[in-house]
């Protein structure tokens, strides 16, 4: 199937690519199919791009990427409405906020994006106590962006 993108304008892509949230991406609650599209060839900065509005697509990242170490808890609420069975089945991504002056970026690390990799069943999830926040600034994602550019 071919579908309009923000940035890159059509492309193709199969019923397995989609990623469907089961609860809507905050903002965003008419919304529920998304594309993952790799940027560059280490998978650092993707987009998470609407299959239905071509104006909705994020700027993606591994939270890894910025903090090394993102350990987090999956609630048990989260683990059953993916029926995620396996925490090797977990794919985990935060937000990034662009601005024009990419020092200004941030990522959301409060309310990451977690896939099942074995049937594509998504949501933003709360993280609570955690201690992340849902505007971080990071120095590195400059590198990031300018990684992307390459």
């Amino acid at each position: 199937m071919k579908i309009n993108t923000k940035f890159l304008g059509e492309i193709e892509c199969t019923e397995e690519d989609i990623v469907v949230f089961v609860e809507a991406i905050s903002g965003f609650p008419e919304l529920s199919k998304y594309i993952i599209i790799q940027l560059n060839d280490d998978a650092t900065l993707n987009y998470l791009q609407s299959v239905d509005v071509e104006e909705v697509c994020f700027v993606i990242t591994q939270p890894a990427a910025l903090v090394g170490n993102y350990d987090i808890d999956i609630s048990e609420n989260i683990v059953d409405r993916l029926n995620l069975l396996n925490a090797e089945d977990a794919l985990v991504f935060s937000i990034l906020n662009i601005k024009d002056d990419s020092k200004l970026m941030t990522a959301n690390l409060a309310a990451p994006i977690i896939i099942n990799t074995k049937n594509n069943k998504a949501i933003q999830g709360i993280l609570e106590g955690a201690g992340y926040k849902v505007k971080q600034g990071f120095s590195n994602l400059e590198e990031l962006a300018s990684a992307s550019k390459e």
